[in-house]
């Protein structure tokens, strides 16, 4: 066996450390571009409801505002691990952290301020908040288009006789548990800044664990914008922290591409630490059932 390696064993220096201990590195709350806008995002006042009207006229005619989104005025982006989820909401919203519309101004506070002149009228519809309940067959149905509550995984993992295992165990302890949901609290909170090229290439800077992943979906993204053959280009910026938070693409990404083409201006967004507890992808709540055999 071969006893030198070229990495295993040995020390491996952090090439970040040098920046980061001498307060150099530059983080995505750090990140400022030439023409920058910066984008706030509004969410559902409800869990469960009918988008009945939204009127954005009185916040495209703030001083400083330069572009407002909602689900009806952006092209029809599909993202999600069933591609059953939007940027931005158009008929329905599902949970009170699902995005209703997005405001790009020229800086945070017009933003926030344009934010409060959206009005969004609704019809607040039954809600579930226990997975039990989710499954009883008389529970609202959430949605439509699944016709269930229960996800179905296009997987099922299966290793070795589980049955056998069991009757051969000398002993079998089984029961259920319940872990609560909890949010990752990084240190740096979420963010990303997006900018196009005049040929309409992107360039995203985010705060992503998966760079190359983000890459082909966001990819999909220009395709579904008519920016066929454009390319995608996504800059890791230095993480805040991350525990599998930022291991997938976020709305907000979407959201700033699409507020970033609309103005023809890079548009940065980025949460505090109160909208990243309340709108970020957080560890779910899960209830587990697990038996465990032994022999003597």
């Amino acid at each position: 066996m071969k006893e030198e390696f070229v990495n295993v064993g040995k020390p491996v220096p952090k090439k970040d450390a040098y920046e980061k201990a001498i307060g150099r590195a530059t983080y995505i709350h750090d990140l400022k571009l030439p023409g920058m806008l910066y984008g706030k995002i509004l969410y559902s006042r409800y869990p469960h409801a009918r988008i009945v009207h939204i009127d954005t006229s009185k916040a495209e005619k703030l001083p400083g505002v330069k572009a407002v989104l909602t689900g009806y005025n952006i092209p029809e982006i599909r993202i999600g691990f069933y591609k059953d989820n939007t940027p931005l909401k158009k008929g329905k919203v599902y949970a009170m952290r699902d995005e209703v519309a997005a405001v790009a101004a020229i800086d945070p506070e017009i933003a926030e301020e344009a934010l409060e002149l959206i009005e969004v009228e609704y019809e607040p519809l039954p809600a579930v908040f226990d997975p039990e309940e989710a499954m009883k067959e008389d529970a609202p149905l959430i949605h439509e288009e699944h016709k269930t509550n229960v996800l179905r995984l296009p997987w099922k993992l299966v290793a070795g006789d589980v049955d056998e295992a069991r009757k051969n165990s000398a002993y079998v302890v089984e029961d259920q548990f319940r872990v609560t949901r909890v949010t990752h609290c990084c240190m740096g909170t979420s963010g990303c800044v997006a900018v196009f090229d005049p040929q309409d290439n992107l360039t995203l800077y985010s705060i992503t664990q998966i760079p190359y992943l983000a890459q082909r979906d966001f990819q999909e993204a220009l395709k579904a914008m008519g920016l066929t053959g454009k390319k995608v280009r996504v800059i890791q910026t230095t993480i805040g922290g991350g525990f599998g938070s930022k291991l997938d693409t976020h709305c907000y990404e979407y959201i700033a591409i699409l507020l970033a083409h609309r103005t023809r201006r890079p548009v940065k967004i980025t949460f505090t630490r109160e909208e990243e507890f309340k709108y970020t992808s957080p560890r779910q709540p899960a209830i587990i059932r697990i038996a465990q055999g032994c022999d003597r």
